[in-house]
């Protein structure tokens, strides 16, 4: 197992407020959350967005997403804001179940949230599914959303687009109880794990563990397996996206080898509800 002690001191040493609270949960010691989420509802849009960093007067479904995981991790269950930012994405569901930034961000927007770009669309769509999945488990949405996911599969039965769209939807449609295709998409993450840093590694553990995916499985477990080797001798994960990054790297790691030691009856309590409708 990673040196979780050296990690938890990088992270006090070099936090901010909202990191500090994610490690505060992470270490069940919660007395700085309420700072936190007042600093998260303070940068919340009146439309229950937030606003990313390539965007700064925008509303964005990724910034949104990427604030709602940090809620998940400081342990949020509900909240309005939580509600606020959920209707916002519901909100921009286009016809055919897909997800993707509004039009006129193109001139500024990252390749993982181009207007009008097939494989940001099916991220997008993974990651607002996710979310909505995560806070609002019987929302209509989500038979769209999987059937948008699912007919993007190729032959080959993963998406044609980045990774983290595949991990993200293999969580998701796991949780829906598609296993046949959540299994496919992850036998293919398998062969991709030698090429992933530990920003990545973290990512998919996380996402997958939070929609059901046993800690155990070939997957999540050669994932933890290849971040544990990677962590610095400083305590730190480093991250791909530079220095900055660091932190939010470190947590997110925390995070993942902590699903390693769950007990069964706690990663039972952690399971979603199943979808409404859908057989198990």
């Amino acid at each position: 197992m990673g040196d979780i002690q050296s990690a938890i001191q990088f992270v006090r040493n070099h936090g901010n407020k909202v990191e500090q609270a994610r490690l505060n949960v992470l270490l069940q010691a919660d007395n700085l959350v309420q700072e936190a989420v007042q600093e998260l509802k303070a940068t919340q849009r009146e439309d229950g967005s937030w606003s990313p960093f390539w965007a700064p007067d925008a509303s964005s479904l990724d910034a949104t997403c990427y604030r709602l995981a940090q809620s998940e991790q400081l342990g949020i269950k509900q909240a309005d804001f939580i509600e606020q930012a959920i209707s916002f994405i519901i909100g921009r569901q286009n016809q055919d179940g897909s997800f993707e930034e509004a039009a006129e961000l193109a001139s500024v927007a990252p390749p993982w949230a181009m207007p009008g770009d097939d494989s940001a669309k099916i991220y997008l769509t993974a990651n607002a599914g996710h979310w909505i999945r995560h806070y609002n488990s019987s929302a209509s949405c989500l038979t769209q959303i999987e059937a948008f996911l699912v007919s993007q599969l190729n032959d080959e039965g993963y998406l044609p687009a980045f990774l983290h769209a595949n991990w993200l939807t293999a969580g998701l449609l796991h949780s829906l109880g598609d296993y046949k295709h959540a299994e496919s998409i992850m036998n293919y993450l398998l062969a991709k794990l030698p090429q992933l840093e530990a920003s990545n590694l973290a990512w998919l553990i996380n996402a997958l563990c939070v929609m059901g995916v046993s800690p155990e499985h070939r997957l999540t477990s050669s994932a933890r397996d290849k971040l544990e080797q990677s962590q610095k001798e400083d305590g730190r994960w480093a991250s791909e996206d530079g220095e900055w990054q660091d932190v939010h790297t470190t947590l997110e790691s925390i995070r993942a080898i902590q699903f390693s030691v769950l007990s069964a009856e706690t990663y039972q309590l952690i399971q979603p509800a199943k979808h409404v409708g859908r057989e198990s």
